[in-house]
């Protein structure tokens, strides 16, 4: 599947994602998302910048273990990534949740809801597509189960 430039919701360099970005990817969704985790019976909430590519998502995440928490970057590949409508959920330390943020007080409820939707029929196959490719390695190549 070829995927186009054309949801750009937010500016690609917004943010200092765009450094993490592996060389030669393109971007092909960038937006704001309300994420949220469970860790240790403490509850985080914060606002991500969030980039996709054709492989991966870069996300903002707050480092649980420095005062303060302050915002790091993330890359991680499409295996890693389950995608629902307008939101993507990963097992990293813990379960990461990201909603698309309203854009806008100009975005109604229904271009918002819409935009979650499209979200998810663009992103959906991608993600299981990407998920099989990473099985077939996985099954295929035993220096890279030895890696995991």
């Amino acid at each position: 599947m070829k995927l186009k430039i054309t949801d750009i919701y937010t500016p690609i360099n917004m943010s200092d994602l765009i450094e993490i970005i592996p060389e030669g990817e393109d971007i092909v969704y960038s937006s704001l998302f309300n994420g949220t985790t469970l860790k240790s019976n403490s509850h985080y909430s914060w606002i991500s910048h969030i980039l996709i590519t054709p492989n991966g998502v870069a996300f903002k995440f707050p480092n649980m273990y420095k005062r303060k928490n302050p915002l790091e970057n993330l890359y991680y590949p499409w295996y890693s990534v389950n995608v629902s409508e307008g939101s993507l959920v990963l097992d990293v330390y813990s379960k990461i949740t990201f909603k698309l943020m309203k854009l806008s007080n100009s975005e109604t409820k229904d271009e918002r809801k819409n935009r979650a939707l499209d979200f998810l029929q663009k992103f959906k196959t991608l993600q299981i597509n990407k998920s099989k490719d990473y099985l077939e390695e996985l099954r295929n190549n035993p220096d890279t189960k030895k890696k995991i």
